[in-house]
């Protein structure tokens, strides 16, 4: 109300790609970064206070998270993975596969179903073009048109209670945001 910042903490790393949300349960402020050592953490800031939640996630850089139903879901774009952790517990469930470089997720109300966007689309099959999404030697491979483009976008759905994928939804090219009705 007082338009003035109320508290400070201090990262020791670089946050994720829109990293923050609030979790109405237990009334503070999740974060994600990678630290130091390029690993995914997750944070919970009540105050000027933060606690590790869930240790460490996966590594370089996480995309938007989302929390519900009582957990939080992490995109790790550099793993094509989502992790989910268990807010109670303060545990990493687990980790599901998603297409290439995992963006933003939307959880449903009970916090077990995600939609989780792809930047890189979906994963390419035998016989489709590909060019790498970088200069490392284990970059990924995304499908590209004639013009050498990526040229797939897609949102994976996941079933949180079982991690597995159950549809992959083809849409426009680098999707990013993803809310749920």
């Amino acid at each position: 109300k007082g338009n003035r910042v109320l508290s400070r903490v201090a990262l020791q790393g670089r946050m994720g790609l829109q990293g923050i949300r609030y979790d109405p349960s237990s009334r503070r402020a999740l974060a994600v970064y990678a630290d130091g050592k390029k690993s995914v953490r997750l944070i919970g800031v009540e105050g000027s206070k933060d606690a590790p939640i869930g240790g460490d996630l996966g590594k370089e850089i996480a995309g938007a998270l989302a929390v519900s139903g009582g957990v939080a879901a992490v995109p790790l774009v550099a793993e094509n993975a989502l992790a989910v952790v268990d807010l109670a517990s303060g545990r990493l469930r687990g980790k599901a596969k998603t297409g290439i470089a995992p963006f933003g997720v939307a959880l449903n109300r009970a916090g077990t179903v995600a939609y989780v966007t792809n930047w890189g689309g979906r994963v390419p099959r035998p016989g489709d073009v590909t060019a790498p999404t970088g200069l490392a030697k284990d970059a990924d491979q995304v499908v590209v048109d004639a013009r050498g483009i990526a040229s797939t976008g897609t949102v994976t759905r996941i079933d949180l209670e079982k991690m597995a994928e159950t549809a992959s939804i083809a849409v426009g090219l680098h999707p990013t945001a993803v809310l749920l009705d």
